[in-house]
């Protein structure tokens, strides 16, 4: 095994904390095109329009 830095824990965190924060902000400007959608009066088409999935464990919004 090669040594691993002093720092590594710490690097991994970030790297994860950034990741979390973009997924929430894709999630959040799905949602915002969703209430936009809706609020323009075209709710049938969001329905028709929106699916669900799930991925890693997180359900997410995917708009086609």
């Amino acid at each position: 095994m090669k040594p691993r830095p002093a720092t590594i824990l710490a690097e991994l965190i970030e790297r994860t904390k950034v990741a979390a924060h973009e997924l929430d902000n894709a999630v959040a400007r799905r949602f915002e095109r969703m209430l936009i959608t809706v609020a323009g009066g075209d709710a049938s088409m969001m329905e028709s329009t929106l699916s669900l999935s799930v991925i890693d464990g997180l359900l997410v919004s995917c708009v086609r």
